[in-house]
């Protein structure tokens, strides 16, 4: 039985009575092709099932119509917000995004940047924290580069960040703890520290002196770990409370917001009579939990359609974007307000 195989360009062409030239004019929309030879192109592709190669595209253009995606871990909440924005545009402009983790290993990391580049992509979309050298040079190559997180170490006209407003995140937790009376919070950061652990624990910290609070150097927790549970977690907590040193924990990440309410669960206190709890991110579990999670959130969908039309743009200028925190509060933090209003 002979094979149904794929037509080509060259069988449009021939079907259409044509050259390849004109066939290449009509489907990437030229106007120096007459109607009658469009219509006659148009149905030849339409008969014969006819789909452009996006390779042969990027051979001509010198790049493809594909957004390269290259994310720590696709398993977290916030990356998965930001692939549903970013593919919510890219679809719809024919373009294809594809999606890779690196796993937070700098050498996988450097090996995806790298077949990405091979590949020609019109765009990366990235939150790496290194190989800023290989970014540079896919921009310089005429690569729409978009950061998420942080901003390039380098200045660009096709280099762009976007991130959330950590400040603001950390001056907002501040605000609704001090609202329900939390006085004694022990910030939880992760493991490696990154930009914005720092600045989600400075904005808390200034907001706090303002307010005429002292964040001591031993109220900020660095986790061990990210893989396992964290004992010197649980450890701090139990002490500190058992000493009348905290009253609240704020996490400033999605991951340490899971390790902070795992040691929390684990020790033995009562969430939230005994300690309320604020995190970072919104999970599909948070409202379910025992406790349900109160969370500082990032729009995540909104700040992944605007690096996709970033990309698809072009701006030709390098452009920065911070988006605003907002807080979902539930019964993680309001429950220890009720508790200490029974108490009194």
């Amino acid at each position: 039985m002979t094979k149904n195989r794929r037509a080509t360009i060259a069988k449009v062409a021939a079907t259409a009575g044509v050259s390849t030239a004109t066939v290449s004019r009509v489907l990437s929309g030229s106007s120096a092709v007459t109607e009658a030879t469009r219509n006659r192109v148009e149905e030849a592709a339409k008969s014969l099932n006819y789909r452009p190669s996006d390779l042969t595209r990027a051979v001509f253009a010198g790049r493809s119509n594909s957004i390269g995606v290259l994310f720590a871990d696709m398993r977290s909440p916030y990356y998965v917000g930001l692939i549903e924005g970013i593919t919510h545009v890219s679809s719809r402009a024919g373009a294809l995004a594809y999606l890779a983790a690196g796993n937070r290993d700098m050498d996988q990391e450097e090996q995806i940047l790298s077949l990405m580049d091979s590949h020609r992509v019109r765009g990366l979309i990235t939150a790496a924290h290194h190989h800023d050298d290989l970014i540079l040079n896919m921009a310089e190559s005429g690569t729409e580069c978009v950061y998420i997180t942080r901003e390039p170490t380098f200045i660009h006209p096709r280099a762009h960040s976007i991130r959330l407003d950590n400040i603001a995140a950390g001056n907002l937790a501040l605000q609704h703890l001090t609202e329900i009376g939390c006085t004694r919070t022990l910030i939880v950061n992760q493991t490696p520290l990154r930009l914005t652990s720092i600045e989600r624990t400075q904005g808390f910290r200034d907001a706090a002196q303002a307010a005429g609070l002292h964040i001591a150097d031993e109220q900020v927790h660095k986790l061990d770990s990210l893989s396992a549970p964290s004992a010197d977690l649980a450890q701090t907590i139990q002490t500190y409370w058992q000493q009348g040193r905290i009253d609240s924990v704020f996490a400033t990440t999605g991951a340490a917001t899971f390790r902070a309410y795992e040691a929390l669960a684990g020790s033995g206190l009562r969430i939230p009579e005994d300690i309320a709890i604020l995190g970072i991110d919104d999970f599909q579990w948070a409202s379910h939990l025992a406790a349900p999670l109160s969370v500082i959130t990032q729009p995540t969908f909104d700040m992944g359609e605007a690096a996709a039309k970033l990309i698809l743009e072009e701006p030709g200028s390098s452009q920065t974007m911070i988006f605003p925190p907002s807080i979902i509060v539930r019964e993680s933090t309001l429950g220890h307000a009720a508790s200490d209003n029974d108490a009194s």
